[in-house]
């Protein structure tokens, strides 16, 4: 039986083994040179640097990748865990993300957000849809284009 997260703020002094690889599970690769994760109801610091370390891992496996980050059932997050968010999505050029994908639904809110952080400070290929199928077919199309 897997481990039910629940539905809160995790704190790195909490995280058990268990917790960890709960948290992964919600990462997978959905076809070569693609990543899908489903972000926590409410992300932390720690939760986004331990699925960003793990979305590279992949990357390192691949000379280019996209990412899809589903955010439709996240709650904003709050000022620290978007500064993380920022920072770590940084680095993705350093191992070959080329685009990421976010699903948000129909959430303004994020999406204002997410525009304002990537045009901001971060110039990397991104792109926001209201459905998993919408951000695939952008990730396909970007990472494959590129060949």
């Amino acid at each position: 039986m897997s481990y039910q997260l629940e539905h809160k703020y995790y704190h790195e002094s909490e995280i058990t083994e268990e917790v960890k690889e709960a948290i992964l599970s919600r990462i997978e690769i959905v076809e070569p040179h693609i990543v899908y994760a489903k972000d926590l109801p409410i992300a932390s610091p720690f939760t986004i640097k331990l699925m960003y370390d793990k979305f590279f891992e992949i990357a390192e496996t691949y000379n280019k990748c996209g990412l899809i980050i589903d955010l439709s059932e996240s709650k904003m997050p709050s000022a620290e865990t978007r500064r993380m968010a920022q920072n770590e999505s940084k680095k993705i050029h350093d191992h070959d993300i080329i685009h990421m994908s976010f699903v948000t639904g129909k959430n303004v809110f994020f999406n204002t957000a997410l525009k304002f952080m990537f045009n901001q400070s971060n110039p990397i290929s991104f792109s926001i849809h209201t459905s998993y199928n919408q951000a695939l077919s952008r990730v396909r199309e970007v990472v494959f284009s590129s060949e």
